[in-house]
């Protein structure tokens, strides 16, 4: 049942869908909810105070978020409004990194098997005022063209920078005002980049990530022929190879025959960017570690300029015994070899 709310919160939340740049309204709303005694009122305080000033310190908003967030969805008007919840039966579980200033800023449902009911649904919300909060969208093919192109032209996605979308649904974003606002947009399931020849509605675009399933002399014969926007500052190419034994040589060698604007390369176990001759190397250590190891006990040491392992995705009784090999196998990167847990390079 939504929660009861009254006219200076529905004013207020109106306010804030209407300028979302306008930290004024939002502040006047956290001074409503701390009146209330609702501890959201100091979390929208805290993120908006922290963007404005560019601060660093989180702790308290996420101590807040991890003791009261479990309560937003059942007592808030917040959560209520806000298209990222989208019933919560087609929804994600609600993230403090997917909150910016103070309101959920992330549309990203989740797989259901109620397809019918989740369309409707989300053609019931496509007039909401407060998707104009909303950030980065991810858009799957599994929901229904007309209920996607409902939300797409039900709003004047004020505050939308970035879209997760397979290759079907480009043309859908594609011809509406929405591409020219886009600043990042990662697109999937390509059969090759020739989608690159369709993105010049996107005026603003700066990065693009195109995720594709292609045998490794296709990939480069593709990239070879695309010619993208000019705007655009990056792009990103994660593919899956085929042969999931793909060598680290292979794939250093299609590295270097790409263009300067690929930025990045990234083979399930490697990933590569930087400068053709002499690359940056990072590698998760999920499986064939021998082969891992082999291989870079076999390159020269001018071959690399830096190289940073990940082995917190093995088992934990794993861990030790692989980093020992892999410490023995960089030594002669020894000086530029680094260990952790890393972020992909080409994730949002």
């Amino acid at each position: 049942m939504t929660p009861q709310v009254d006219a200076s919160e529905s004013g207020l939340l109106d306010a804030i869908y209407a300028a979302p740049s306008d930290d004024g309204a939002r502040l006047a709303y956290a001074d409503l909810l701390l009146e209330r005694g609702e501890p959201l009122g100091e979390y929208v305080q805290l993120q908006v105070t922290r963007a404005a000033k560019g601060l660093r310190s989180k702790s308290r908003e996420q101590s807040l978020f991890k003791q009261e967030s479990r309560r937003w969805p059942r007592e808030s008007r917040w959560w209520w409004d806000s298209p990222c919840r989208f019933g919560r039966e087609y929804s994600h579980e609600l993230k403090w990194e997917h909150t910016v200033r103070g309101f959920p800023v992330v549309f990203d449902p989740a797989p259901t098997s109620h397809k019918d009911e989740a369309n409707a649904e989300l053609v019931r919300l496509s007039g909401h005022p407060a998707w104009n909060l909303v950030e980065e969208m991810n858009l799957w093919d599994w929901w229904a063209r007309p209920a996607i192109r409902s939300v797409l032209d039900g709003s004047s996605w004020s505050s939308l920078r970035a879209v997760n979308l397979s290759s079907a649904l480009l043309e859908d974003v594609a011809t509406r005002a929405i591409a020219r606002r886009l600043s990042d947009l990662h697109t999937f399931q390509a059969a090759d980049l020739a989608t690159l020849g369709e993105l010049s509605p996107f005026t603003a675009l700066r990065r693009l990530i195109v995720f594709c399933d292609l045998e490794m002399g296709r990939l480069c014969e593709s990239v070879s022929r695309a010619r993208p926007p000019s705007t655009l500052e990056s792009l990103h190419v994660p593919i899956h190879v085929r042969d999931v034994r793909q060598s680290l040589s292979a794939v250093m060698a299609a590295f270097q025959t790409l263009p300067e604007s690929v930025l990045l390369l990234d083979a399930q176990t490697y990933e590569l960017r930087g400068d053709r001759r002499q690359p940056d190397l990072r590698i998760a250590a999920t499986h064939d570690l021998e082969r891992v190891v082999a291989e870079l006990e076999a390159m020269p040491a001018t071959s690399l300029r830096s190289v940073e392992i990940d082995v917190t995705v093995l088992p934990v009784k794993q861990r030790a015994e692989a980093k020992l090999k892999l410490i023995q196998a960089t030594k002669k990167w020894s000086d530029r070899t680094t260990f952790g847990s890393y972020d992909r390079w080409w994730g949002f």
